[in-house]
């Protein structure tokens, strides 16, 4: 019987060069479930880039036409819109691939699907903050301090 070489141990023996013992690689389906997620995710960015340029060059195309007395635009809505679907969609896809990077205990797969996370959640909600409208904070008159007024015979407020 012929005793495999250094380079040939088989899976779960242990390697009589290094001391280490190899891994099993993992069943098919997790293999071929983490190349779907990272294609899906791979196409909802592609997808995103178009989807994201064309919100903006609609609500820029409606905003240099506005003519007195027009309806206002809604692109902001449809930007903000569609940049929440794609980051929710965007960061299911990466967490199913971390759930099964996890499982077979592929650290590269970890990391990669774990940074396309939190590169989703991080673009998509600064996108959808940045597109938000502009509201101030307060009434104008709030930011100045009242002056203080008095009335002789009348009681005052003023110290």
């Amino acid at each position: 019987m012929d005793e495999p070489d250094a380079g040939e141990a088989w899976v779960g023996e242990v390697d009589e060069v290094d001391g280490t013992e190899e891994e099993a690689a993992p069943p098919f389906w997790v293999r071929a479930g983490l190349a779907v997620a990272a294609v899906a995710y791979l196409a909802t960015a592609l997808y995103g880039v178009f989807v994201v340029l064309g919100d903006l060059a609609t609500w820029a195309g409606e905003n240099s036409f506005n003519f007195p007395g027009s309806t206002p635009s809604n692109g902001r809505e449809d930007l903000r819109r569609d940049v929440l679907t794609l980051t929710v969609r965007s960061t299911a896809i990466a967490a199913a691939g971390l759930v099964l990077a996890l499982w077979s205990r592929r650290r590269l797969a970890v990391a990669v699907c774990g940074g396309g996370a939190a590169v989703a959640l991080v673009v998509g909600l600064t996108v959808y903050g940045l597109a938000a409208p502009d509201e101030p904070d307060g009434p104008d008159w709030e930011d100045h301090p009242r002056g203080c007024v008095e009335f002789s015979g009348e009681p005052s407020d003023c110290p």
